[in-house]
């Protein structure tokens, strides 16, 4: 069944992670690395309705009920969680650990229910429970591997967003003739800045993802930041 709720997907993932175990305690710098994380991912008022690991990444998905003024302000507060979880385990004390995220909006997508329940009637021995669990409140389709392969184009400590989240925030963005486009927003009486690079033309259809080669190699490509 098709869901038309709106969905925000979160996806982290660890820069580098062979280099961090060959320096780090592969145990340790992960452990690290998930408690920064999660204790900014799920500060959020959004209802957080799953969470999930797979390797060194984190897959988190916000519902948002409500009218666009309601969106509006929880999208601000899930990409200012976002950007505090990317600062805090890159700048970890203990371990100093580079994440890149990718973040999408979703209108079209569908539940795991069915799956789960399939799952359920399985005779088959071993304990299938917490999978069909998780099932339950996962979701499927392809918004979501496209979320996912917007995460693949980040090669270093990155935070990206897609299209969708850019004209959410700044309706206008279309209209601005720049690779990179902006979003500025305020929050906590910060000032942040968010960017939509080359992957807003895959989004369009306009290139294959072969084709797509984004370079991240100064600051103008970092695209998280805050302002002073």
């Amino acid at each position: 069944m098709n869901k038309k709720e709106v969905v925000y997907l979160v996806l982290t993932d660890a820069v580098g992670s062979s280099e961090l175990d060959n320096r780090l305690d592969p145990i340790e710098w992960r452990k690290c690395a998930f408690k920064n994380q999660l204790g900014c991912l799920l500060s959020s008022n959004s209802n957080s309705l799953a969470l999930k690991s797979v390797g060194d990444a984190l897959f988190v998905i916000y519902e948002v009920n409500g009218n666009k003024s309601k969106e509006d302000k929880i999208v601000k507060e899930i990409l200012y969680c976002v950007w505090k979880a990317f600062e805090r385990t890159k700048n970890d004390d203990a371990f100093k650990i580079p994440i890149r995220c990718a973040i999408h909006r979703i209108t079209d997508h569908k539940k795991g229910d069915g799956i789960a329940r399939d799952l359920e009637s399985l005779q088959t021995s071993g304990d299938k429970s917490h999978l069909v669990e998780a099932l339950k409140k996962d979701i499927f389709g392809k918004e979501v591997n496209r979320a996912a392969r917007i995460l693949s184009l980040v090669h270093n400590p990155t935070i990206l967003v897609s299209e969708a989240i850019v004209n959410m925030i700044n309706p206008n963005a279309n209209k601005i003739a720049l690779d990179f486009k902006p979003i500025e927003f305020k929050y906590n009486n910060q000032r942040l800045i968010f960017h939509s690079p080359v992957p807003v033309l895959y989004m369009k259809g306009v290139f294959n993802l072969d084709e797509v080669k984004p370079v991240f190699d100064s600051d103008r490509h970092i695209l998280a930041k805050i302002l002073s």
